[in-house]
């Protein structure tokens, strides 16, 4: 049984429904291309806009990157250096 509403997630079902085993939307058996994507980004969009305007955030506490960032500042400059020396982000 899905808990969606305990866990706080939307569950669109049959996502991949039209592009799922289609070769022109996959880019191997598992995985779709940039076209099934956009047939997924699609079908979520319709599903999920008119829901937006009714989300409400969940109040959370200092996020684990705030509790990393005030207890190891020389570490996240570190790893920031390291991050752009090797052309990745």
């Amino acid at each position: 049984m899905l808990r969606t509403k305990e866990k706080r997630v939307f569950y669109v079902p049959n996502i991949l429904q039209g592009v799922l085993f289609k070769p022109v939307y996959m880019s191997d058996a598992i995985h779709p291309n940039d076209e099934g994507y956009n047939r997924v980004g699609e079908r979520l969009e319709k599903v999920l806009r008119p829901r937006l305007p009714k989300l409400k955030p969940q109040p959370v506490g200092e996020s684990r990157l705030e509790a990393f960032i005030s207890s190891e500042p020389d570490s996240l400059i570190a790893n920031r250096s390291l991050t752009a020396d090797s052309g990745q982000r």
